[in-house]
């Protein structure tokens, strides 16, 4: 869990992370239904499910809070990220 929590806190997964921010975006600025916006959006959703997963199960690996785990689902950005 440990090299997880390292991954999600490096600059290249924060700018994965930005590219499919910006590619979810994309299907949304079109008013158009294409089979490859359904793709993009249904990629987006399953990594940023996977996101919040992986942020919830290291969440425990933040030492200055007691019950961390517990807790990462009412941090603000949390609720944002859901």
């Amino acid at each position: 869990r440990f090299r997880i929590k390292s991954l999600l806190e490096s600059n290249q997964y924060s700018a994965f992370m930005m590219f499919c921010i910006v590619a979810s975006i994309v299907p949304l600025a079109f008013h158009t239904q294409l089979k490859a916006f359904t793709i993009i959006d249904a990629v987006s959703a399953a990594i940023f499910s996977a996101d919040y997963i992986a942020r919830w199960v290291t969440a425990d690996y933040d030492a200055s809070r007691k019950f961390a785990f517990a807790r990462y689902p009412f941090r603000p950005l949390a609720v944002i990220d859901l």
